[in-house]
């Protein structure tokens, strides 16, 4: 019996340890910064799309520079399809369980195991070409735009 006793209070004792310990580590994780919608309208003034729904809701945009459609496709696109939209991007950067609790963990740990994460942070300016890196940019801008300005409904 005092066998069994002591491997019981180890456990508390392990368990309590944990539990100090990630509280100590969650305690210390800095909150992300507030997303600044000024700055997002502010980056998206360099565009200059129309976005024309027709009847069915599908939208046709025009633009005098192939960047001013680049960032009304991605507006366009943000508007229709934020959920999912979301869901990818955190699921690339490793941290879906961020939005989706400990179902995503899985998925989180694989992104980090295999190292994508760190890859393209390293390889990015050098491997990707610079006319996709500035679609890239020109689809963040949208995004942040859209995000901006329907925070309550995202």
């Amino acid at each position: 019996m005092a066998g069994v006793l002591k491997w019981v209070a180890l456990g508390l004792g392990v368990g309590v340890a944990a539990s100090v310990i990630g509280s100590g580590v969650y305690l210390w994780t800095p909150a992300k910064p507030d997303f600044d919608g000024e700055a997002a309208r502010v980056a998206a003034t360099a565009y200059d799309a129309r976005i024309i729904r027709d009847a069915y809701g599908v939208p046709h945009i025009y633009g005098a520079r192939n960047a001013d459609v680049a960032f009304g496709i991605a507006y366009a696109h943000s508007e229709d399809d934020w959920f999912h939209m979301e869901q990818v991007l955190m699921q690339n950067r490793g941290r879906l369980s961020e939005i989706n609790g400990q179902a995503s963990v899985q998925s989180d740990y694989l992104m980090h195991a295999l190292g994508n994460i760190e890859h393209v942070a390293a390889n990015y300016e050098t491997g990707v070409s610079e006319p996709a890196r500035a679609v890239r940019r020109r689809m963040q801008r949208a995004q942040s735009l859209v995000r901006g300005q329907s925070r309550d409904r995202l």
